[in-house]
């Protein structure tokens, strides 16, 4: 999204998105071209599954069973 200050336009990415659920919390990555990566310190060895792309109509709102609880974004 777009914001804009005095004469200037600050552009933010949605960068993360942060899941807690069971007492456990986990994180979808979105890297700027678009893939989905899933991280869950507790499986899959600590490391990413890529889970798809933002173009791919991907629901942000939940994943595996747990709700989303924070958003990150970055300033581009």
């Amino acid at each position: 999204f777009k914001i804009k200050q005095n004469s200037k336009v600050l552009r933010y990415y949605l960068a993360s998105v942060i899941y807690f659920g069971h007492d456990h919390f986990t994180a979808n990555i979105i890297k700027l071209d678009g893939q989905v990566w899933y991280y869950d310190g507790m499986t899959n060895g600590g490391r990413m599954k890529f889970m798809g792309s933002l173009t791919d109509s991907f629901d942000l709102k939940k994943a595996d069973g747990k709700r989303a609880t924070a958003a990150i974004y970055i300033l581009l």
